[in-house]
């Protein structure tokens, strides 16, 4: 009862923060922020597709999206007595919303926001009906420091922290003990405490005043319960468009 209440206080905090921001506007701009990029690990390469819209230079709603294109080594949890005979690609999708208390310009170019998240993961089952899915509720803060570095480019470098509450379904195939071929489903669900500290560095090029493009490469530390020793590093790189108005 105690996870289930902290789920559902995560879901009703994602919802009520319905707004986000990014540092790439000004404070008096809205815009959007359309990028592509890719997550990297020892077992993973994962590209992505994702579009912020930004509103007043303080405020954001994002979204994003993604599929591995080699196979993501999927396991179960560590506590598992399972075996995973077929390897899966799962796709995500990632809305989230991020809300700045401080400005950069009021206090010496610090920002301090706060970011929220809901992420869906789901692998189609394969040919012996094996598939999981998993959603993460997640939330926590975001520090940056923007100063500029000559008339085109500004570096924001950023540090977070998220907290994340995980529900993850497992639907195994298994077979009965009277027949070898007469499958029945055992499904299993657990909930996981996961945490991420992730460092960045935002690099935007002015094209114009309204215009520029932006990369941030990103490492991102992942721990907790449910996860593979080789998710505890994680490289992401995105490379975005930057149009204010």
């Amino acid at each position: 009862m105690k996870k289930l209440a902290m789920g559902q206080v995560f879901i009703l905090l994602t919802a009520v923060l319905a707004f986000s921001q990014t540092e790439l506007f000004e404070q008096d701009l809205s815009g959007i922020h359309p990028y592509v990029g890719t997550k990297w690990n020892s077992k993973i390469t994962q590209p992505f597709v994702g579009l912020e819209y930004t509103i007043e230079g303080r405020s954001t709603l994002g979204i994003r999206a993604g599929m591995p294109l080699k196979d993501t080594a999927f396991s179960a949890p560590p506590d598992s007595d399972k075996k995973v005979e077929a390897k899966f690609k799962s796709f995500f999708v990632n809305p989230y919303a991020v809300f700045e208390f401080i400005e950069p310009d009021n206090t010496n170019k610090f920002s301090l926001a706060l970011r929220a998240d809901y992420i869906y993961e789901k692998a189609p089952a394969d040919s012996n009906l094996n598939s999981f899915s998993r959603n993460y509720f997640g939330m926590g803060p975001v520090f940056g420091f923007r100063f500029r570095a000559g008339d085109k480019f500004e570096i924001t470098p950023k540090l977070a922290y998220e907290f994340f509450y995980t529900k993850w379904l497992l639907n195994w195939v298994t077979y009965s003990t009277t027949s070898s071929t007469t499958p029945e489903g055992h499904f299993e669900d657990d909930y996981f405490i996961q945490h991420d500290i992730s460092v960045s560095a935002d690099i935007l090029y002015r094209l114009t005043e309204t215009m520029g493009l932006n990369f941030e490469p990103k490492v991102v530390i992942k721990k907790g319960d449910g996860l593979r020793s080789t998710d505890l590093v994680n490289l992401d790189l995105h490379l975005g468009y930057v149009l204010a108005f």
